[in-house]
């Protein structure tokens, strides 16, 4: 075996692995992701039921902060 073979068994393999570290940190972001949701979903169901009104308010609250947050970030970038 030469040299330059050796060599590009060896990035062979390091790209092999580097794609299966790359594949594996997805895998990771989407169970997380997942497993948010759920959660958030469920908390969001428990308060709907508690308290639809107050819950549907704090929401509008929520909405509205968040575009004059963009809003005020998309100005920034003008």
């Amino acid at each position: 075996m030469t040299t330059q073979q050796a060599f590009n068994i060896f990035d062979d393999v390091w790209r092999c692995y580097n794609l299966s570290k790359n594949a594996m940190n997805i895998a990771k972001g989407a169970a997380l992701g997942i497993a948010t949701g759920v959660i958030v979903g469920y908390a969001g169901s428990k308060m709907m039921k508690k308290n639809p009104k107050q819950m549907k308010k704090s929401a509008d609250k929520a909405m509205h902060a968040m575009g004059e947050l963009v809003s005020g970030v998309s100005a920034m970038f003008k």
